[in-house]
């Protein structure tokens, strides 16, 4: 129903089945049913009901109660119950159902009543002349005169202006942290009602600013929780009330889910003669105490050290007992520790650069269980197919890879790592000695269980060697330059932060070896006794991740570790009819001297710095290698062999298949 003239409700009439009633002119409800007394006609019956008001325009109410059933609308006009002769009548307003929205100056003289169930708002260009009862809810962004009272069951808040406030037990008062709530005298709490606060300016301003006197009845509580109360800075105090004409008495107790359930903070209410305040402070739970290893304490500390107003720490601080919970994962999460884990790799895997030079020392001279395949031999009329053994200038090539894994130890996660490359030599004759160079290409990849991270190296490597035999004793060495392009990229989970990180930076290795061997012959069976060193210098640059908050600085990484290895290799020869079978296998002890775990600094932006150590090399470790050589022909020859390394917490392993022809 919509009117935009003049329509008139007298007496018991009712339009409460209209959908609503548009007023962009007048309504006039006027309650002539009782005019003569003795009709008996209850004041009741001269309410006038209507589902939900909207418009711009005038409703005049007299001594009637205008009833909202179903209200869902904004009306902007006005509410009057002032008559014709310019008294103030005893018309009111009820909203009985649904939430009625008020933009304009009312000035009806009756209560205002927002029943259980139902809603009033009233912006910020509205106005109330009369008391207000709410046992609903009741949203004051504009300007009440009259008096408050909030009921058990009913709610208010908003940024508006009240004359006096009264919140009974059972009743609510919320702040919505955006301009104070203003009470011009009086501010009373109930025993037994609440005040749900939510800062405003970040607590510089109080929640309720109160012009006259505040009373707050023991068993008046506050509510802090994570939707309204949001997070607090640890450290800072928040006014709640102050009030111009002093404060008596004090909250009893502070509720909500940032007081049972935030296991990091406490909270404090400081009373004065003029107001009060809540003090927020870290527990005394500091983050490293929900941490179970070495790893996971450093990063809890870490964070810890950044301090309120750091995302991080914050992030940790609000956390509820249940999150917590989860910290020990989400602190291996942004340790960092792939960086390290490929620090310590790339040492381990050096080795696969040494094993090439030695080999093919090894099968230079012919010693025990060395491969037997052909190389190219630089002749006057060009390169050309020979053994091994051959005499002269000579190119040659190897192929490498294999598989390690590290097992983690409760602080370090398991490392996996796989490895492929190709060796490219050359070496010559030198009076007694053998001298050569080799270039090298590699490509690694990493990974760590249950940490979201892997990491990949692409090298470029650089050697000189030289190897000589008096006798049936065998010398062999090399010095050898890595330069490596390291990536890195792992996800990091903290709470309601979840990133994906990425780095890219320089690793470098050098290393020098030599291994002194001693051939026994005995039959078809011979043997190497052997003995081995080799020192490794790993450096990796300073880095910077990429991706986010959780993002990690790095230093400059580093390991020196020497390596020392004794074993005996052992071949033997059988003849068949139609080829030659040379079955060799081996086995060593390799101990480990020097920096075995890898460890390396890294700090969060803002932050100190902590160290994050991965797996460790093996301190010791079993070598073991088996072949099998067979001349399927008089220039061909085919080789099929293992190598390993065993460890109580690490593996490597390699299988290999070189078929050799010559021309």
């Amino acid at each position: 129903m919509r009117d935009r003239g003049t329509i008139e409700l007298v007496g018991m009439g009712s339009i409460e089945n209209s959908s609503r009633v548009i007023v962009d002119g007048a309504l006039d409800l006027e309650n002539k049913g009782n005019e003569i007394a003795f009709w008996g006609v209850s004041d009741a019956y001269n309410d006038a009901k209507i589902r939900n008001l909207a418009g711009s325009g005038s409703v005049f109410i007299y001594d009637s109660d205008l009833v909202l059933t179903a209200a869902q609308d904004t009306f902007s006009g006005t509410i009057s119950s002032v008559d014709s002769e310019g008294r103030h009548l005893k018309g009111g307003l009820t909203v009985q159902g649904g939430v009625q929205t008020l933009s304009g100056a009312n000035v009806y003289f009756g209560a205002t009543k927002v029943d259980a169930g139902a809603g009033l708002v009233l912006t910020s260009t509205g106005s109330l002349a009369s008391d207000v009862l709410v046992s609903g809810g009741f949203v004051n962004d504009g300007d009440v005169a009259g008096d408050t009272i909030v009921q058990d069951g009913g709610m208010t808040g908003g940024s508006g202006s009240y004359s006096a406030l009264t919140v009974l037990g059972g009743g609510t008062v919320a702040t919505n942290g955006k301009t104070p709530l203003t009470v011009g005298s009086e501010f009373t709490q109930k025993a037994g009602s609440t005040l749900v606060f939510a800062p405003v300016e970040n607590g510089i301003q109080p929640a309720i600013a109160v012009g006259g006197r505040a009373v707050i009845e023991d068993g008046a509580s506050i509510t802090l929780d994570r939707v309204t109360t949001g997070r607090l800075a640890v450290g800072r105090e928040y006014a709640l009330v102050t009030a111009a004409g002093g404060l008596v008495g004090n909250y009893g107790s502070l509720t909500g889910d940032l007081v049972t359930d935030a296991p990091f903070l406490s909270f404090a209410l400081d009373k004065t003669s003029s107001g009060v305040a809540l003090g927020v402070e870290r527990s005394d739970i500091v983050f490293a105490e929900v941490a179970h290893s070495a790893n996971q304490i450093a990063v809890a500390n870490e964070l810890e050290a950044l301090g309120s107003g750091n995302e991080l720490h914050d992030e940790v601080a609000y956390m509820t007992a249940a999150e917590a919970s989860d910290l020990p994962a989400a602190f291996d999460s942004l340790s960092g520790e792939i960086h390290t884990a490929m620090l310590g790799a790339v040492a381990e895997e050096s080795h696969f650069l040494r094993d090439a030079v030695n080999g093919r020392l090894r099968a230079a001279f012919g010693t025990v269980g060395a491969y037997k395949g052909g190389v190219q031999a630089l002749t006057a009329y060009g390169p050309v197919s020979a053994e091994a053994t051959t005499d002269g200038p000579v190119y040659w090539g190897h192929a490498f890879g294999g598989r390690g894994e590290a097992d983690g130890d409760g602080n370090a996660a398991r490392r996996d790592s796989r490895t492929n490359g190709v060796v490219l030599g050359y070496d010559a004759p030198v009076q007694n000695w053998r001298l050569g160079g080799v270039l090298a290409m590699s490509d690694s990849s990493y990974g760590l269980d249950g940490r979201a991270s892997s990491g990949s190296g692409r090298g470029i490597h650089l050697g000189v060697y030289a190897g000589t035999q008096w006798g049936q004793t065998a010398l062999r060495s090399g010095l050898v330059y890595s330069t490596l392009r390291l990536k890195a990229n792992r996800s990091t989970s903290l709470g309601t932060i979840n990133e994906r990180l990425s780095s890219k930076y320089n690793g470098h290795v050098w290393q020098a070896f030599a291994e002194v061997g001693h051939r026994l012959d005995h039959g078809t069976m011979a043997l190497e006794p052997y003995a081995g060193l080799a020192h490794v210098w790993m450096r990796t640059d300073s880095f910077a991740e990429n991706g986010g908050e959780t993002a990690l600085a790095g230093a400059e990484g580093k390991m020196d570790t020497t390596f020392a290895t004794i074993g005996v290799r052992a071949a033997t020869t059988i003849e068949a009819a139609t080829h030659k079978l040379t079955v060799s296998s081996g086995i060593g002890w390799r101990h480990a001297f020097g920096d075995a775990r890898p460890e390396l600094a890294m700090a969060f932006a803002g932050g100190t710095g902590f160290n994050v150590a991965a797996a460790p090399i093996a301190r010791n470790a079993a070598v073991l290698d088996m072949g099998v050589d067979m001349e399927l022909g008089r220039n061909t020859n085919l080789r099929l062999d293992y190598q390993g390394q065993l460890a109580t917490d690490a593996r490597e392993h390699r299988l290999g298949a070189t078929l050799g022809m010559q021309f």
